[in-house]
C-alpha cells in the first residue's frame, strides 16, 4: 500500500513536469500595481498555492469555530 501512493505521487510529480514544459508560454498578468509578463505555469501555480492557503485558513477557522461550541454545550 506504501508503494501505490509513492507511485502516484511520482505521476503527480511526471505530470506537473509535463505541463511545465508544455505552457511556458509568456502572458501578461495585470494586478493592482502594475503588469508582469510570466509563463503560464507559474501563474497556474501560483493561483493553486494561493487557493490551498486559503483553503487552509477557512478550514483552520472552521474547526476551531466547531471545537469553540462544543465547548459550549
Amino acid at each position: 500500500m506504501k508503494y501505490i501512493g509513492y507511485i502516484l505521487l511520482l505521476i503527480i510529480f511526471i505530470l506537473v513536469c509535463i505541463l511545465a514544459v508544455l505552457n511556458t508560454t509568456l502572458i501578461p498578468f495585470n494586478y493592482i500595481f502594475g503588469i508582469v509578463t510570466l509563463p503560464i505555469i507559474v501563474l497556474a501555480l501560483l493561483c493553486f498555492i494561493i487557493g490551498l492557503i486559503i483553503g487552509a485558513l477557512l478550514m483552520l477557522f472552521s474547526r476551531k469555530k466547531r471545537k469553540k461550541i462544543k465547548a459550549h454545550q
